[in-house]
Formats: structure tokens, C-alpha cells, sequence
């Protein structure tokens, strides 16, 4: 044993020359270690430069132990359990902050039907309802002198609040004619300003004005995008409406609504609304003039 004088530090096994002893520990042991005694010389060799290297790829990131060979480490791994107890940890946040997203949007849910409440709320404050109708004290020019709450669009509830004989009215027509009756009676109807909260100034124009109220001013919006929007909120109270109702209209009434509700509603029956929103500009722009007025 006296001539194989250069000993492995790791596993005790000797050597005759450090060439041996290093090429043994590169292959079997994966690293050098830092410091490798030579009996005979009693000198120490320094570390390689990619010692550090070989040490983080046998470090299990998970646990921090060490280990001599990579198959050793590999193997270990796929057991380690703090591993498992990381991954774990990993999936409950996840779980907790799907949740945190679920709860967000039912608050957001919750903010906007609050919004419409108040909305009303103010609306009934503001004016005098009789029967459904806005009591406005009128001068000898039959110009609305009482203040007027104008709905913000999309938050309209006039139909709601009609006499249920007028809701019927609405409901009970053909075709599509529901559906603009409920446009008409919602946003250009002169016994109902809260509901002139938009107008459409020239047919020509890629641009309707809207009432802001949030900063209570006249806004331009896109004519297309307005337009289908009130359809599509009209066509969600007809709905409503009509389940409502359902008991006091006949099977082919029934059917009618439902299929304003399915069906995507034609072209013309979009002209048809920009028209209206022509047609009464001067109505509705002199309730918005009034109430920015006010304010």
C-alpha cells in the first residue's frame, strides 16, 4: 500500500500518482474536491474552476442535500419531499388566488347593480311620478322647468316602471315593433327626459352624441356601437319583461318576443332606431342642454 500514496478523500481508496487520483474522482465522484492531500509531499492542490459548478448540479434545490453522483441526485428527486410539499404549497396559492379572482368579480357585479339602484334612486327623488309619467310644471312656452335626472346609458328602468296595461301594449305588438315601441318609449318619449340621454345630430356621420354622467357633458360616440348597444339592452328588457308577463300574453305573443330575443335582429331594424335618434335630436338635445344647465 506504501506506493499508492495519493488517497481519494471521498472514498478512502488510494492511488499511485494524483493523475490517477484526479481522474478518478472527475469520473466517479463528479467533482474535486477543494483540497486533496498527498501524503508523500504534504502539499494541497487547489480546486478547479468549475468546482463550483459540479457542486450546484449535485445540490437538490428543494431540500439542499448534496450528493456525490448525478444518478444519486436524479434518483433522489423524484422522492424528495420537500419537493411534494413545495409543489403543494404552489397549487394552494393558485387555489387561493383563483379565488381572490372569483370574489373580485362578484364585487364588480355587486358595484354595477348597486350603481343602477342608486341611479333610480336619484331619478325618484328628483321628479314626481304619477302613474309611470314624469309631473313636470310646464311655463306658458310648455318648457320643462323641474330638474331632471337623466339616466346614464345602458341603466335605463322606464319600461319597468310603465302601468302594466302600456308594458302589455308594448309586448303584444308583431315582429320587431316591440322592440323599437321600447326604444322609442325609453329614450325619446317627451314625457320621459330622463331617458334623452343620447341623439343622433347628422345620418351621415359616423358619430352620435351621449350624455356623460359622470361628468355631466355631452360626449361623441360611435354610431354603431351606441346603436346596437340599446338594442341589446332593450332586447334584455323585453325579456324580463316578457317572462314577466308570460301569463297574460298568447303562445304566439310568447313566441314573438322570444324570437326578437334569439334571433340577431336585421340591418333595417338598425337604421330604423338611428332615424328615431334623427328625428327627435332636438327634443332630447334641449333636455340635455337643460340639465348640464343646472348643474
Amino acid at each position: 500500500m506504501e506506493e499508492n500514496k495519493f488517497k481519494c478523500d471521498v472514498c478512502n481508496k488510494y492511488y499511485k500518482s494524483y493523475q490517477s487520483l484526479w481522474n478518478h474522482k472527475k469520473k466517479i465522484h463528479s467533482i474535486i474536491t477543494q483540497n486533496t492531500s498527498i501524503q508523500s509531499k504534504n502539499t494541497s492542490i487547489q480546486p478547479q474552476n468549475n468546482s463550483k459548478m459540479s457542486i450546484n448540479k449535485l445540490l437538490c434545490e428543494y431540500c439542499n442535500k448534496i450528493y456525490s453522483r448525478i444518478d444519486n441526485l436524479n434518483r433522489h428527486k423524484k422522492k424528495c419531499k420537500s419537493k411534494e410539499i413545495l409543489i403543494s404549497q404552489n397549487d394552494e396559492i393558485i387555489k387561493q388566488q383563483d379565488e381572490i379572482i372569483k370574489q373580485n368579480n362578484e364585487l364588480i357585479r355587486q358595484n354595477e347593480e348597486l350603481s343602477k339602484k342608486l341611479d333610480l334612486i336619484n331619478t325618484t327623488n328628483k321628479t314626481n311620478t304619477n302613474n309611470g309619467t314624469i309631473n313636470n310644471t310646464s311655463n306658458s312656452n310648455n318648457t320643462i322647468t323641474n330638474n331632471i335626472n337623466i339616466f346614464r346609458l345602458g341603466y335605463e328602468t322606464i319600461l319597468e316602471n310603465l302601468p302594466t296595461e302600456e308594458i302589455l301594449n308594448i309586448l303584444r305588438m308583431e315582429k320587431y315593433k316591440p322592440l323599437l315601441e321600447a326604444i322609442k318609449k325609453t329614450h325619446f318619449d317627451k314625457d320621459h327626459p330622463e331617458g334623452h340621454n343620447w341623439y343622433n345630430s347628422n345620418l351621415r356621420e359616423k358619430f352620435v352624441t351621449v350624455y356623460d354622467k359622470e361628468t355631466n357633458k355631452k360626449i361623441r360616440d360611435d354610431k354603431e356601437e351606441t346603436t346596437d348597444y340599446v338594442l341589446q339592452q332593450r332586447i334584455n328588457e323585453l325579456e324580463e319583461l316578457g317572462y314577466k308577463h308570460k301569463d297574460e300574453l298568447t303562445e304566439e305573443q310568447i313566441n314573438n318576443i322570444d324570437n326578437i330575443v334569439k334571433n340577431d335582429y336585421p340591418p333595417y331594424i338598425s337604421e330604423k332606431v338611428k332615424t328615431m335618434a334623427y328625428q327627435n335630436k332636438d327634443m332630447v338635445k334641449k333636455t340635455m342642454e337643460q340639465v348640464l344647465a343646472s348643474k
